[in-house]
């Protein structure tokens, strides 16, 4: 386990009581786009299609799913995004480095999973 996960198992960790408040605490917390739910998501964009005399139609997501590693996939380059925000953010540099090479050598040992969502906004002219 990582530096990082062995530190959020200490707060409830396995066999630990969990506070199931505490995600929606830090999902409140956290900065708008994250928590952005998709209703959300078409108020906003509908809002900006109808500024540009366009009537929205229907949005449709496209996830971009990785169930196996290789070094050169989007998943794989987005660990140094990641490692990078999350120190930019007040992560100990050593323990986001140490994040990303657990979650190299996890992805390399065949335990691998990202999946990204990319969405689509269909419009009409008004």
């Amino acid at each position: 386990m990582s530096p990082l996960g062995r530190r959020r198992a200490g707060a409830g960790g396995p066999g630990g009581s969990r506070n199931p408040g505490s995600s929606r605490a830090r999902i409140q917390a956290s900065p708008i786009g994250v928590r952005t739910g998709l209703s959300d998501l078409l108020s906003a964009s509908n809002v900006a299609l109808a500024s540009a005399g366009l009537t929205p139609a229907h949005a449709e997501a496209f996830p971009l799913l990785e169930t196996s590693y290789d070094p050169d996939s989007f998943g794989a380059g987005m660990l140094a995004i990641g490692r990078n925000a999350a120190v930019r953010h007040g992560v100990d540099r050593a323990a986001a480095d140490a994040w990303v090479a657990d979650a190299r050598a996890r992805g390399e040992r065949g335990d691998w999973f990202f999946c990204l969502n990319r969405f689509m906004f269909v419009a009409t002219k008004a």
